[in-house]
């Protein structure tokens, strides 16, 4: 804790821990927040996706204040109405200013882009410019430079000395994952010539997966893919059935929530439950109306009694989402009207859920996930060009597993 007392007496803003999956980041962290604590600071944990929230909320000491990041920045997700490139129809807005912090803990920072880094930065700029004597808020960054980068931006968090603790060591496990996943961390870094990976006990390969999962009795496990497509694929194999049935347990990567489905409807006027709110029939503009409209939306009523607007399969919605996108760009380079095809992109990237089957997910949206049993598609990562990103994928896949990993190959 020296190193701790001494970033918080300095005059630096930035602290790092690095380390591999399994290095010990996260007891590390338990102990920061001991620390802390114990000095009374103001202080808050965040991560950047709900899951990984609460992952640290069970890991971290009781009463731990743990959010998502946006919700502690206060922003949003919008949209760029005059768009004339794909990439930039997605914009994050501010929608107020963050409460005063002394030390900010953010976990898994591979996923902080560039706007999101600056934007904490601002803040800390903000308290020294207001003359009010104030501290700026110091900032913890804890996590894996193997991971993968943020989505759609760049990784532009690089840790320095002299605030910077490297865990190297791999014990998350005792069994033999770590082997093959020291020699893939060390084939990233450039430490190794690329070359196949041996089985070892708990690393097995050549499997067919489909069948393996389906004999696993093991109920804490999970299936991994490179593409969308993959993972509609592989979610209607194990179901047995493409389109869900009353009973089912479905999986919205939007909500970030899992949900046992009541029966689907394709025209509902009651409160339905959205990632912006509520909705009814009363709200501004018609929003549920126009739902209703488009026949690809259909209304999941679940056993809990929510009712979502939603788009059933992985594959499905990003087809639909890039239809609806690249209309929109497509007419604003031409400079055509195109409020129309705002409303419908907007509408339904804001009040509209993707939902899927459970039993897999893209490698991407697991990052911060933790399973006994993960099965890789490690045949879907060849639809990735870059053999060093191809590397990352199958780095995150695997240190998502805590017992066994299967791979297709």
């Amino acid at each position: 804790m020296e190193l701790l007392n001494n970033f918080l007496a300095s005059d630096e803003l930035e602290m790092f821990i690095t380390g591999p999956a399994g290095s010990g980041k996260t007891t590390l962290l338990h102990k920061l927040v001991t620390r802390l604590v114990e000095l009374n600071i103001n202080f808050l944990v965040v991560a950047y996706t709900h899951k990984a929230k609460d992952v640290l909320i069970k890991k971290l000491p009781e009463g731990t204040p743990v959010r998502t990041l946006h919700s502690w920045l206060k922003k949003r997700p919008g949209i760029n109405q005059k768009a004339k490139h794909i990439s930039a129809l997605m914009v994050n807005k501010q929608m107020g200013r963050p409460e005063p912090l002394q030390v900010l803990i953010v976990d898994e920072f591979s996923f902080v882009g560039e706007k999101d880094y600056f934007s904490i930065g601002e803040l800390q700029d903000e308290l020294e410019l207001e003359g009010t004597g104030a501290k700026p808020i110091k900032v913890i960054y804890s996590g894996d430079l193997n991971q993968l980068s943020p989505v759609n931006d760049v990784q532009v968090i690089l840790p320095h000395k002299p605030y910077w603790i490297q865990l190297t060591e791999i014990h998350r496990t005792t069994t033999t994952i770590s082997k093959p996943l020291g020699e893939l961390v060390e084939m990233i870094e450039g430490k190794r010539e690329p070359h196949y990976l041996e089985p070892t006990p708990h690393f097995i390969r050549g499997v067919d997966l489909l069948t393996k999962y389906l004999e696993d009795p093991e109920e804490d496990k999970a299936m991994f893919a490179y593409t969308n497509r993959a993972v509609q694929t592989y979610n209607a194999l194990v179901q047995g059935y493409s389109e869900p049935k009353p009973g089912d347990s479905l999986y919205s990567t939007t909500l970030k929530e899992t949900f046992r489905l009541s029966h689907i409807e394709t025209e509902y006027y009651g409160v339905c439950f959205t990632p912006n709110g509520p909705i009814d029939s009363t709200t501004k503009y018609n929003l549920l109306g126009f739902l209703i409209s488009k026949e690809y939306i259909k209304f999941f009523i679940m056993d809990s009694g929510l009712v979502i607007p939603g788009i059933f399969g992985s594959y499905n919605n990003k087809v639909i989402r890039e239809r609806l996108g690249k209309a929109l760009v497509e007419a604003n380079k031409k400079e055509l009207e195109s409020k129309h095809l705002y409303r419908e992109y907007k509408t339904v990237n804001e009040f509209v859920s993707q939902l899927d089957f459970t039993h897999c997910a893209t490698i991407h949206t697991s990052q911060g996930s933790e399973y006994k049993n993960v099965y890789i598609d490690s045949q879907d990562l060849a639809f990735c060009r870059d053999t060093h990103e191809q590397m990352k994928l199958l780095y995150v896949g695997m240190s998502r597993a805590k017992e066994l990993i299967y791979l297709s190959n």
